[in-house]
């Protein structure tokens, strides 16, 4: 039997071709849910129809005047983040009458948002900051990348290792 191999969410590779974006040429955001990345414009068009459903939830379900569905959580508590973001995929399942595909769970489990625990700034924050490295954590600003240089550096490589290897799965067909 043939071994499923699964597509992930990363907010720093397209959805259709998996590139990854770089400093000098950043992915193109979806721009209704202001989650989904791409790398062009005919990517994005490609992959609407798979992405339709999914968006038009997450941008009818950003509070009125937020910049996403994410918005209105910017500086709660981790635990209330955390509780937001899994209750988030199963209310949308609920309401998309359907299960979700492990990258639409991932799309609600790891926005690119700011990694510091107490802040929780989505894309959009005109600072947004990147770990290069890892290109799996975002900070809101410079400040928020230093306060969280020692927790983070702890897991930058094995957060790095796992999306090259997802990446490889991705780009081959062939699971590592």
């Amino acid at each position: 039997a043939a071994i499923e191999v699964v597509p992930h969410f990363y907010w720093s590779h397209c959805l259709v071709c998996h590139k990854e974006q770089t400093p000098s040429a950043p992915l193109l955001r979806c721009s209704r849910c202001h989650t989904a990345p791409y790398c062009s414009p005919t990517h994005q068009r490609s992959h609407w129809k798979e992405h339709k459903q999914l968006c038009s939830y997450m941008s009818e379900s950003a509070e009125e005047g937020q910049h996403s569905v994410f918005s209105h959580m910017v500086g709660s508590s981790q635990e209330d983040w955390t509780e937001f973001i899994t209750s988030s995929v199963t209310t949308c399942s609920f309401f998309l009458g359907r299960n979700l595909s492990q990258q639409e769970k991932e799309m609600f489990l790891f926005p690119r948002s700011c990694h510091l625990s107490s802040c929780h700034s989505v894309t959009g924050h005109p600072d947004m900051v990147d770990c290069l490295d890892c290109l799996c954590v975002s900070y809101c600003s410079q400040d928020h990348k230093e306060q969280d240089k020692k927790s983070h550096n702890l897991g930058c490589k094995q957060l790095k290792l796992a999306r090259e290897l997802d990446r490889q799965e991705m780009m081959t067909g062939v699971r590592v």
